[in-house]
């Protein structure tokens, strides 16, 4: 599909995205791609000391109540995530295996460190993944959009849906 006419960022607001790793490399190579995450299959946080899978239904899991697990848990998920893309077609791994981030208090879960109180104005969970299930991928060099779904066989998607 042609992608001359459209970036990363207006298909990430239109497409109303949970995620975008932008890149304007136009070189060959992996730097050429830009990767939304449109829909989620669920997202790994941090929150309160608790480690809790959310989904896009509103439901939720907690995990784990030990906040040293965090990492544990998101190499589990991390791993168990497939690599769906067609080497011949898209030679760059698809980021499955979460997009996020650990905020500066996780540091304390991971290590004996003792961190100075911060003022937490943002009220954000100490860290989040975003596992994506629909992706749209930019091919800035060959000005192309590639579509990508994770699924499980039993849960086959619609293509043209």
């Amino acid at each position: 599909m042609r992608a001359d006419r459209i970036t990363p960022q207006v298909a990430f607001l239109k497409l109303n995205a949970s995620a975008l790793l932008e890149s304007a490399v136009l070189d060959i190579g992996k730097s050429r791609y830009s990767f939304l995450v449109v829909t989620e299959r669920f997202r790994l946080s941090l929150e309160h000391e608790e480690v809790i899978l959310r989904y896009p239904s509103g439901g939720y899991q907690v995990e784990s109540r030990d906040a040293g697990d965090y990492l544990k848990i998101l190499k589990r998920l991390s791993s168990e995530a497939r690599d769906v893309a067609d080497r011949k077609l898209f030679p760059h791994p698809l980021p499955a295996g979460g997009i996020g981030f650990l905020g500066y208090e996780t540091a304390a879960y991971m290590e004996d460190a003792v961190l100075a109180p911060q003022q937490d104005d943002l009220q954000l969970p100490d860290g989040i993944f975003i596992f994506g299930e629909d992706f749209v991928i930019f091919d800035h060099y060959k000005d192309e959009l590639i579509l990508c779904t994770i699924y499980e066989e039993k849960n086959k998607p619609d293509a043209q849906k």
